[in-house]
């Protein structure tokens, strides 16, 4: 009875084993690389972010949300400074975040908003229609305006 068991247990294993070694287990949802200073990948900010560092220009990278203490608080004199987000963004933005990243703007800071309008990179396909984000970030009202001709020579 007890070579029966261990015939059975033995059998058991091989066909799982089999069965992993054989079948393709399906993928995870695959994750796009976001552009950060840190990504290497060709959406990244990493050439930027060296070059700025070799010229003797201070940099940080900044992993947390607009309205979190530190946030704001970039340089000594926390003015003078330039923050450069890309849209979308993973998660939406609180009302919070407006208010603080409005008042960091207004002690003389700058924005740099780098957002995919007119192409779609991988990263920019999670959110279908990120403008009304960049109109509040911006202050810009954004309209589409489609061209009457199609040729450029003949355009005037």
């Amino acid at each position: 009875m007890k070579e029966r068991l261990v015939t059975l247990g033995l059998a058991a294993c091989a066909l799982a084993l089999f069965w992993l070694l054989l079948f393709p287990k399906p993928e995870g949802p695959q994750t796009v690389p976001r552009p950060m200073t840190s990504g290497a990948e060709g959406e990244g900010y990493l050439g930027a972010f060296r070059w700025l560092k070799a010229s003797g220009v201070q940099t940080l990278e900044l992993h947390k949300r607009f309205d979190q203490p530190g946030a704001g608080t970039l340089s000594a004199s926390g003015s003078g400074n330039l923050l450069i987000t890309t849209l979308p963004y993973k998660a939406t933005l609180n009302p919070a975040e407006y208010t603080a990243l409005a008042s960091w703007i207004e002690k003389g800071n700058v924005l740099l908003i780098i957002a995919a309008l007119d192409d779609t990179p991988l990263w920019s396909a999670i959110s279908p229609n990120f403008v009304p984000e960049v109109q509040r970030l911006s202050n810009i009202e954004f309209t589409a305006v489609e061209s009457s001709a199609t040729d450029p020579v003949s355009k005037v």
